[in-house]
This record gives C-alpha cells, structure tokens and sequence, in this order.
C-alpha cells in the first residue's frame, strides 16, 4: 500500500472513530438521564411501579428470567441494580472514549504522511494500559453486577418452589486483556524503532 492510499483509509478511520466517540457521549447521556429519571420519580411517589424494562425480565448472560403477572421487585431494589449497572457502563465507555482518543492521535499523523511518528509508540502503551484497565473493570463488573441482581431481585427466592434446591453462581473471568496488553507494548516498541529509523533516514536525505 502507497503512503497516499495509508494516508486516505487513516483519514477515513479517524472520522470513523470520531463518530463512535460522539455515539458514546449520547448514549452515555441517555442512560444517565433515565436513570436519573426514575429516580426522581420513585422520589416523588415511592408506591409507584416504575416503568422499565426489567419490571418484566431480567436478563443475566444468555438467560433471560420472565417475571409472574403482578410480580416486581422493590423500586428501591432496583434503583440500587440500575445504577450499579449504569456506574459500571460509565466505565466501560469512559475506557472506550479515552482509547479512541488515543487511537485517532495515533491516526492523525499517519493521515498526514507519517505512518512512523515518535508520540505513537506513547500512545500505544496508553491504550495498553487502558486495555488492562478494561479487563480488570470487565472482570469485577461481573461480580458486582451479578450478585447485585441476584439481591435486587431476590433469585434466591426461586428456593421456595421447591424444583430447585439452591441458586449459586460461577463466575468466568477472562484473562485475554493480558495478551492484548503485551501486544500492545510489543506494538509500541516496533513504532519507536520504525520512528528512529525514519528520524535517521531524514537527517541523512
């Protein structure tokens, strides 16, 4: 591939990953506001039955659990979950937004006609370290998230039908971030030679 047509699919990928960041900050913003919504209506009228999703469902993993007619959980039960959840979601965008970031810094040169530029190896370790942070907040999101389902909306309580003699949960953590990151580091030692290279090769031109 010619340094015009790298330069190009850079430019392209850049505005790509602009428009992600930009979906990201309005997702977040909605989520936040129905969140904060009903909350502020469970304030105002506590013995109301809030109206969201998991009123009906709850869904943990490929398992979805369908509520009885008549049957939900407190609203304070689920205000607790919902913004766990929404804590836990900020996050993970808030991971994904700075990687981005760094991501299209890293594009803005190689658009410019520098695939080999000396601050992308810096960046590159950057989102290395953020693809550990990641992995870490993935792996306890899953805890937390699972156990304040399972109090929120009392699953324990399936033991009384009397079909299941208890509930229990076990947890998978993945481990692969740690694979990511090192190929990351690798990634960015690669470019800090390539730059060096590129800074020798000028000097001599």
């Amino acid at each position: 591939m010619d340094i015009n047509k790298l330069s190009a699919t850079a430019g392209r990928l850049n505005r790509f990953f602009k428009a992600i960041q930009a979906a990201i900050i309005i997702a977040w913003i909605v989520v936040i506001c129905v969140t904060a919504a009903l909350t502020v209506q469970n304030a105002i009228n506590p013995n109301a039955m809030l109206d969201y999703e998991f009123n009906n469902a709850l869904e943990l993993g490929p398992i979805k659990l369908t509520f009885a007619d008549g049957y939900a959980p407190e609203n304070s039960n689920f205000l607790v979950y919902a913004w766990i959840s929404t804590a836990l979601g900020s996050a993970y965008a808030a991971v994904l937004y700075i990687g981005l970031g760094y991501v299209r810094k890293i594009l803005n040169p190689i658009a410019c006609g520098r695939p080999f530029y000396l601050e992308n190896a810096l960046y590159l370790k950057k989102i290395a370290v953020l693809s550990l942070i990641w992995g870490v907040v993935k792996n306890l999101g899953v805890v937390i998230e699972t156990t304040a389902a399972m109090r929120s909306f009392g699953l324990d309580a399936l033991r009384d039908s009397g079909m299941i003699s208890s509930v229990s949960v076990d947890y998978v953590f993945s481990f692969d971030f740690i694979v990511t990151f090192f190929v990351l580091m690798l990634m960015s030692y690669v470019f800090s030679y390539g730059a060096e290279l590129q800074r020798l090769d000028d000097e001599t031109l």
